[in-house]
């Protein structure tokens, strides 16, 4: 099992990279506090449209996340979040 947790800037487009290979076909907007089961081996990703930074906490069981947090350290480096609003 992994967790972690994210902060997304305001108006964060998402990883360019990503939302091409990906492909993705479907939105959903999420109000705070909500609720998103991923399943696993669903590529994803995710945008903070809103004004206001965003947090999310992402659990993943079984483990196997963790092996991807090189990458997404480096892609949060190079979009930081910003100051909190």
């Amino acid at each position: 099992m992994a967790a972690a947790d994210a902060v997304s800037a305001p108006r964060l487009p998402g990883d360019p990279a990503n939302l091409m290979r990906t492909q993705l076909v479907r939105r959903i907007d999420c109000a705070q506090g909500s609720f998103v089961l991923i399943p696993g081996g669903a590529e994803h990703d995710f945008q903070n449209r809103g004004a206001v930074r965003a947090v999310a906490l992402n659990i993943s069981a079984p483990g196997g996340f963790e092996d991807h947090m090189g990458a997404i350290v480096d892609w949060f480096a190079h979009t930081p979040p910003g100051p909190a609003v």
